[in-house]
């Protein structure tokens, strides 16, 4: 009896952690679409684009984007700047390194994942050339 007690709660640990896991993939597949599985012949929603999901779809339509041609010529740091704006919170500002990578991709970059700009956006703010949501409406502070 004692040897099955212990085989069901293997068990058991085994499924939560396989339901673990799970959960925790879909969540992170909410904020980021690996960039490798792009199609750029089969761009028609703002999800189909790289690196957004659901939650950047979503910042997205609140800045008045419905469609990935939308974004062509359009300036990340604005972007940012406007999100910031509409939602009166200061966003972490990897949401500019996103921005700056679908942005890139509209004009004809090739896909990379969102990091891949970290650099060049603190040198663009570090440089002055661009200041981001420096306003005091904003009661958040990041980086």
């Amino acid at each position: 009896m004692r040897v099955i007690g212990r085989n069901y709660m293997l068990i058991l640990r085994a499924k939560w952690l396989l339901t673990l896991h799970h959960e925790l993939f879909h969540s992170v597949r909410l904020y980021f679409v690996n960039p490798n599985k792009v199609n750029r012949a089969c761009l028609e929603a703002l999800t189909d684009l790289p690196n957004i999901a659901k939650a950047g779809a979503g910042d997205l339509r609140m800045l008045g984007y419905t469609q990935p041609s939308e974004l062509v010529g359009q300036c990340p740091f604005e972007m940012y700047d406007r999100l910031c704006a509409l939602t009166a919170t200061r966003h972490d500002p990897c949401v500019i390194d996103v921005f700056i990578s679908v942005t890139r991709f509209m004009a004809g970059d090739d896909p990379q994942p969102w990091w891949r700009y970290t650099a060049e956006r603190k040198r663009a703010v570090q440089d002055g050339r661009i200041a981001i949501a420096q306003s005091e409406q904003f009661n958040e502070t990041t980086e």
